[in-house]
Order: structure tokens, then C-alpha cells, then sequence
């Protein structure tokens, strides 16, 4: 009986430590892993032809909504412009496929404005500098893989 004592004895001295290791393992582990599953998605906006107004920005993760739905968007972005050109930077952006769509919101009316056939009055841009024929690209043709600790993509800002 007394050796079993001194067993439980020895363990229960031992237990905090053991349970300490182990939580600084998990939470060692957590972070490692959480930091491989998101990272900062840097949007180098060029060609914009004044820097009146701002650029709106859409990032989807899925077809649905791109890119005119903007409610249906996994982020949405404005950013000022300088020099005729943007840079928008969002952080903890989980890997996956993404599609941009962007628009030069010229006169800061929060959409994209059109002819009477629908044709842009203000600048647009996708992911991939993606163009549609008679219409905007598809996400495939605009959708690319975001899958670096930091990651740059270059838009150019398109009119017509």
C-alpha cells in the first residue's frame, strides 16, 4: 500500500508540469496551423486615368454574385487613389479561389455607372485583367489561387 502512496504522490507533483507542456504544445500548434490558413491579399490597383473619386472593390470567393453582386461578395473594399493608382491590403484572407472585381468610382456614388446599353462610364478592372466578350469575364477566367503568406495581384483599370 505504501508504494502506491508514494506512486500518486509523485504523480500529482508531476501533473501540473506534464498539463503545462501539453498546453504550450497545443497552443504552439494552433498558431502554426492558423497562420498557414489565411494571410494578407495586397490588390496593386494602375491605370486609373484621374484620381477623382475612389476604387470599390469586390473579392468573391465563388461564381455567385460576380463580379456586378457586390452584397454577395466575401469582402468589400474602397480605397482612396494617389498618383492614378491604389493599393488595397486585406489581412487574415483564408486560401482558397478569389475573383476581383473593381470599379472607379469616379463620382463617389458607390456603383458603377452605365450607358443606356450597359457599357461602363467608369473604369472596371477583374482579377487576371480578365475582359469578357459582350459582358464581364466569368469568375474561372478571373479567379485565381490565393494560397502565399502575402500575396500580390496587379489590376489594370480598364474604359471605354
Amino acid at each position: 500500500m505504501k508504494n502506491n502512496n508514494t506512486f500518486y504522490s509523485n504523480l500529482s507533483k508531476l501533473l501540473p508540469t506534464v498539463l503545462l507542456l501539453l498546453g504550450g504544445i497545443l497552443a504552439h500548434s494552433v498558431t502554426v496551423f492558423g497562420q498557414e490558413k489565411s494571410a494578407t491579399l495586397i490588390i496593386e490597383v494602375v491605370g486609373m486615368r484621374n484620381n477623382t473619386g475612389k476604387i470599390i472593390g469586390s473579392v468573391f470567393n465563388s461564381k455567385s454574385g460576380f463580379p456586378g453582386t457586390p452584397n454577395l461578395a466575401k469582402y468589400l473594399v474602397e480605397q482612396e487613389i494617389t498618383n492614378n493608382s491604389s493599393r488595397i491590403k486585406i489581412e487574415n484572407v483564408p486560401f482558397g479561389n478569389y475573383g476581383v472585381s473593381l470599379v472607379h468610382d469616379e463620382n463617389s456614388n458607390q456603383r458603377l455607372d452605365t450607358n443606356f446599353i450597359g457599357i461602363p462610364k467608369e473604369g472596371i478592372g477583374m482579377s487576371n485583367n480578365a475582359e469578357g466578350s459582350f459582358g464581364p469575364p466569368s469568375f474561372e477566367e478571373a479567379s485565381f489561387e490565393f494560397s502565399k503568406k502575402a500575396q500580390t495581384i496587379q489590376i489594370r483599370i480598364k474604359y471605354y
